[in-house]
């Protein structure tokens, strides 16, 4: 359907200052903003809902404004023998637009399902303590707080119009110990939350409207000769709710609380003195808690991915890298019926840099491979069926695609 698709654009401006103190002391500011234009035209059940006209929605961001500030002090110090880091960090970012959610045929609008002006803020402040106990033994606290107020405007009616803030506490722990100059033990353990639709929040669909996550990992960083630097980690994430935005009906699905736990595998290699080699290797098992075996599987969380590659790296003259991505296949819906297809996807980069230009060649999908981008199990029904059909829906991944760039450093 050659109607489908869309147009998006991004302007950003971005300031900031480093201040050095004489007591050593570190500041730093940071302010933002972005204006985001998005509008995509889609269908993706065909003519489940419309059996005359289709099912096709235009999604609009009109005008987006995004900006905000960071901040941060910086300050070490001394109790008693024992060195003391502290960061102190303030910041606030405001979210502005019109969203639309309209019916259309061959991009011709029939009606309008969504329509409204929202408004977020987020102003959040931490403390972040790192002591040296001992010479081996180390500790990092932190605790942020979140306030977020959340407000829509709806322009079809006022029944979903309202506003409404929520606040976070959100605590943090992280022990290291050094076995030696090579080998660093680590355990980690804090609560964080996940964000929420705007329109949600305020028509309260949700108890807990930014629901608790609790994450916790422990392993080591070690290396091998002086070549070779590894991470490995065992980890678990727990999620009160997980949450779904479903762009198509403009809601967010609550779908339970879930558990995730799971390995990590870091390796970095120098193999001569501009030739360098890495990899990641991360293996997850997700779950939702509340339902039976076999019917509680995430959809489209993935229980093996990886990246690395080869770098070789000059400081004048050629760059490359060649770099592969991989996602294993998962389960398209609880009870995986439906499997979302999995991935090997190879990169390749060349640049040549002098010390005022650079030139380079940039190659995605270098084996040309056929693969799906974006993947759902989803219900539709074509114009000439009676009954729908819940299979997977795609969208076909980029093929072979080749692109320069050239810059100037002034």
């Amino acid at each position: 359907d050659n109607t489908e698709g869309g147009a998006t654009d991004r302007s950003n401006a971005n300031l900031s200052l480093i201040t050095s103190f004489k007591n050593g002391a570190l500041m730093k500011n940071q302010v933002y903003y972005c204006k985001y234009h998005f509008n995509l035209f889609s269908n993706f059940t065909f003519f489940l809902e419309d059996s005359v006209n289709g099912d096709g929605i235009n999604q609009t961001d009109k005008g987006r404004d995004l900006f905000g500030y960071n901040g941060t002090i910086e300050k070490k110090t001394q109790i008693g023998n024992k060195s003391l880091r502290s960061v102190f960090g303030l910041g606030t970012r405001v979210d502005m637009t019109e969203i639309m959610l309209r019916h259309e045929v061959k991009r011709v609008i029939l009606d309008t399902m969504v329509l409204g002006k929202l408004a977020e803020q987020n102003i959040n402040a931490y403390i972040d303590e790192t002591i040296q106990l001992s010479p081996k033994f180390s500790v990092n606290a932190a605790l942020r707080a979140d306030y977020f107020y959340f407000s829509f405007k709806n322009s079809l009616g006022d029944s979903l119009s309202g506003n409404s803030s929520k606040t976070k506490l959100s605590p943090k722990l992280n022990l290291y110990y050094d076995v030696k100059p090579t080998v660093r033990l680590f355990a980690h353990g804090g609560f964080g939350f996940h964000s929420n639709d705007a329109r949600s929040v305020v028509l309260k669909l949700a108890e807990n409207s930014l629901p608790r996550a609790i994450g916790y990992e422990a392993g080591s960083t070690f290396k091998i000769r002086k070549k070779i630097l590894v991470n490995a980690a065992l980890w678990g994430l727990d999620l009160e709710n997980e949450l779904v935005y479903v762009g198509d009906a403009g809601i967010v699905e609550i779908n339970g609380a879930t558990r995730r736990l799971g390995a990590d595998l870091s390796v970095r290699c120098e193999i001569t003195k501009y030739l360098f080699a890495d990899a990641d290797l991360n293996y997850s098992h997700g779950r939702f808690l509340a339902l039976p075996e076999g019917e509680n599987f995430i959809p489209l969380a993935p229980s093996l991915t990886s990246t690395g590659g080869l770098t070789l790296k000059q400081e004048k003259g050629f760059n490359a890298s060649l770099r592969y991505r991989y996602i294993n296949s998962r389960p398209a819906n609880e009870n995986n019926s439906v499997v979302a297809k999995g991935y090997f996807l190879l990169d390749a980069v060349i640049n040549y840099t002098q010390s005022k230009y650079q030139i380079g060649i940039s190659v995605e999908n270098l084996l040309n491979s056929e693969w799906n981008q974006a993947q759902f199990d989803t219900e539709s029904k074509l114009k000439n069926e009676t009954q729908s059909v819940s299979e997977l829906h795609y969208t076909p991944g980029t093929p072979f695609f080749i692109k320069g760039s050239v810059s100037y450093t002034f």
